[in-house]
């Protein structure tokens, strides 16, 4: 029934965009939807597109979701492993952007923003962090926090495969020089050495270049821990319904 009720509420729209060489891109996918919103999305990046979803959620409000650009499944340089760090110099899916003191860095052009062109690499930030936001003003409730963490955990974040001999020669080296020793799979910022959490999927130590990148997209379909028990259907050309996956 959850599915059923997001499907009905949650509307994806990628608008069109120019590039510098003036190429359209997307716009043949804009379709005609409900005029009125109860919630409009700017942006399907890691914010917009579980903030989204959590709109939605109980069918009761319209929510549309505006992205400049396409689908992960579009650009295979999003979907894998392998296509980390070529997809940045794809500029149908990246922007450069050079900041006042001259470092180069890239904004993702794609539905899922930059969870779909990063290294992949899961931490949390750890309490004092948040604390230091509410002497800012920040009005925000830990305990809410800490659910918002797990959620997203159990939906795209798997144990790092841990690389031998590099990964134990690597932790007896930040052991040497004064870290505390390997304390093993950790999601949560700490100081020392552990091993992280990943975007990409786990397959048992093979390293396959073919291994999966989980995104924010999979957040605003509402997908499961244990995605591989949940029927999935393939989408329909954008422009024909909302943004889902039964």
């Amino acid at each position: 029934a959850a599915f059923n009720y997001f499907t009905a509420s949650l509307a994806l729209i990628l608008t069109a965009f120019t590039t510098a060489q003036g190429q359209n891109h997307h716009d043949k996918h804009a379709f005609h939807s409900p005029k009125l919103y109860d919630y409009i999305v700017v942006g399907g990046g890691a914010a917009g597109m579980p903030l989204a979803y959590t709109l939605a959620e109980d069918g009761d409000a319209h929510v549309l979701v505006l992205e400049r650009g396409g689908r992960r499944e579009e650009n295979q340089e999003t979907t894998t492993i392998e296509g980390w760090g070529t997809g940045l110099l794809n500029n149908d899916i990246t922007e450069e952007v050079i900041t006042m003191e001259g470092v180069v860095s890239h904004l993702g052009r794609v539905l899922s923003g930059g969870t779909a062109l990063s290294a992949g690499v899961y931490i949390e930030e750890e309490p004092r962090y948040f604390d230091a936001l509410r002497t800012e003003g920040a009005d925000l409730d830990q305990g809410l926090v800490d659910d918002a963490y797990v959620w997203v955990r159990e939906q795209v974040a798997t144990p790092m495969d841990f690389a031998e001999p590099y990964g134990s020669a690597w932790a007896k080296s930040n052991e040497e020089v004064g870290y505390s020793p390997l304390v093993g799979t950790r999601a949560q910022l700490i100081e020392g050495s552990w091993n992280t959490l990943s975007l990409f999927l786990n397959d048992d130590g093979v390293m396959a270049s073919t291994r999966e990148r989980l995104a924010s997209d999979v957040l605003a379909q509402g997908m499961l821990s244990k995605r591989k028990n949940v029927p999935r259907r393939s989408d329909p050309p954008l422009g024909a319904s909302p943004l889902s996956r039964a």
